[in-house]
């Protein structure tokens, strides 16, 4: 699967579960992302004043950066890998303010 089809997945799973998620309790995050392996590619995920947006390019400024590979992010999505149990296996690997990832899984 191409990094297109993998991000495009990830927004429109991300969207719905925005559109029914009041993001004023999320609080502002900006978590950069970066998918290794086949499907590989970066993007971000912003909430600010309850606004969720994502963008298939890198950021400068972001709270988190979280790598993971697209198979398994794709797994989290699917609900074949919890994603606290990623974290803790080493799945995924996660730079700056950690608490951000537990408001990040409110989207996923």
């Amino acid at each position: 699967m191409a990094f297109q089809d993998i991000y495009q997945t990830i927004h429109d799973k991300a969207a719905r579960k925005a559109a029914n998620t009041d993001l004023h309790k999320v609080g502002d995050l900006t978590v950069e992302v970066t998918l290794t392996g086949e499907g590989g590619g970066v993007f971000y995920a912003a909430v600010r004043d309850g606004v969720f947006q994502m963008e298939p390019v890198a950021c400068i400024k972001k709270d988190l950066s979280v790598q993971i590979s697209a198979h398994d992010f794709l797994d989290i999505l699917s609900r074949k890998l919890n994603p606290m149990s990623a974290l803790a296996h080493g799945k995924i690997k996660t730079k700056g303010n950690l608490a951000k990832v537990l408001q990040l899984k409110k989207l996923l």
